[in-house]
């Protein structure tokens, strides 16, 4: 699934910079956008809409989530129920998905992606038309982690680069980016997710001959953040 495109953004960031799952696509959109179980709330749901005016098979399934070395990586979680893990959902009509997990509760968090994928089949002589995903995460742990993040330069890529570290107990989202150097600022609009013990790395397109002190202040879910460092000769 191709990620949001927000104006200016890539003025900013490099390419890859956004990762995130699209809650509303045409003719569909999904409640809530994330999913968190723990000890005291063991059983999640989400709904699907079909705004269509077609039923759609749908198929749930979830992945398990973690992040090395700064990518993403996901397996196959047979640990998470989802039910119903099939279902035709009528046109203009809401489908309830419950999960829960089928182990016990982790003594750390762990996350997931919850993937509802349209596997409608095609009619004849109908083409090809959309196939809607929805890719949202899910934690599972206790309810008092909490997200400890800090931006530093990237070790290996240099100054015009930044990486977010989690040392929390919990996963930490950022939400803007405003760049401000010598003479200029940069800011937009962000997405980015940090699982806990992990770290992520941006490419950042700074100014043309932007040179000395650089501060990067983000909005993050576990509040702000701000880093500095210099870039140039």
């Amino acid at each position: 699934m191709s990620a949001p495109s927000f104006p200016g953004l890539r003025t900013l960031l490099g390419v890859g910079a956004l990762a995130a799952s699209a809650p509303v696509l045409a003719g569909s959109s999904i409640t809530p956008t994330a999913v968190e179980l723990t000890s005291a709330r063991a059983i999640g749901q989400v709904t699907l809409w079909n705004g269509g005016n077609e039923p759609m098979l749908v198929q749930a399934r979830a992945v398990s989530w973690r992040q090395a070395d700064g990518k993403d990586v996901h397996a196959e979680a047979p640990e998470v129920m989802i039910a119903p893990a099939i279902v035709e959902v009528p046109a203009r009509s809401g489908q309830i998905f419950r999960l829960r997990l089928r182990a016990q509760f982790p003594a750390s968090e762990q996350a997931y992606r919850l993937r509802l994928e349209d596997i409608t089949p095609p009619k004849p002589g109908g083409g090809i038309g959309m196939r809607i995903q929805h890719d949202l995460p899910l934690v599972v742990g206790p309810q008092d982690g909490k997200a400890v993040l800090t931006v530093t330069p990237c070790p290996r890529s240099g100054p015009a680069c930044l990486r977010v570290a989690n040392t929390g107990t919990h996963l930490g989202k950022v939400t803007s980016l405003e760049l401000v150097g010598a003479g200029w600022t940069l800011s937009a609009p962000f997405s980015g997710t940090v699982l806990a013990g992990a770290w992520r790395e941006w490419p950042l397109k700074l100014p043309s001959g932007a040179a000395g002190q650089v501060t990067a202040r983000l909005e993050t879910s576990a509040g702000p953040i701000t880093g500095t460092w210099r870039v140039g000769p």
